[in-house]
């Protein structure tokens, strides 16, 4: 329960392996041990595991390491750099798939919407997941299979938002549309008055004198 709590506060992982989602990842988890058991050694822990890879933390550790002269430190570090920045370019590419899908699904019909993001989120979150499990050397099928399962249906959920929101602008046009049309027929028909025919007689008629 802790753990969750900590996720949920710090933005419960989402895009892990990104630049500062990374981040906002590991806090979560770290406070997720605290809240939830004052499991101090766990936490402190992970922002170690961050410290050997992650893009920024590795980047700066190795830096530092550098310049105090140990050179085969400062190397593996940021060794474990390059491998957070190919992870999060990973996930990156997976987010920009995934949310030009639900644009693209905007005018759809809900039907069509719902398949075409939830099949794509299932779809990028498996190779997402798959990409950023081989540069650690390992992928895991459980956690493939897994993560497609939850990657189809956010998607499906974003079709269904995307379809939803675009049939309801398309509701509010109609209706404005309808109530301007309305609002001109009423003008023009608040408009007819019978006009006087224009001839010479007429002119006559308006231009002569009485004579009294």
């Amino acid at each position: 329960m802790g753990r969750a709590t900590g996720k949920i506060i710090c933005g419960g992982g989402l895009f892990r392996d990104a630049p500062l989602f990374h981040e906002l990842a590991v806090c979560g988890e770290s406070l997720g041990d605290v809240v939830g058991g004052g499991d101090m050694e766990n936490a402190s822990r992970r922002w170690e595991v961050y410290a050997e890879e992650s893009l920024i933390g590795s980047g700066i550790y190795s830096s530092y390491e550098k310049n105090r002269g140990n050179l085969e430190r400062a190397n593996e570090l940021s060794q474990g750099a390059g491998r957070a920045g190919t992870k999060a370019g990973i996930a990156v590419a997976a987010g920009a798939v995934t949310v030009g899908a639900t644009v693209a699904a905007v005018g759809l019909s809900a039907p069509l919407a719902v398949l075409t993001c939830g099949s794509v989120g299932a779809v990028t979150a498996a190779a997402a997941t798959a990409g950023v499990q081989s540069v650690n050397g390992e992928i895991n099928e459980g956690d493939v299979v897994g993560n497609a399962l939850m990657g189809g249906m956010a998607g499906c959920v974003a079709g269904g938002l995307a379809a939803r929101s675009a049939a309801v602008a398309g509701a509010a046009d109609s209706q404005v549309a309808t109530t301007g049309a309305l609002g001109m027929s009423r003008l023009a028909g608040a408009a007819k008055v019978p006009l006087m025919p224009i001839n010479s007689l007429t002119i006559l008629a308006l231009t002569a004198k009485p004579n009294f």
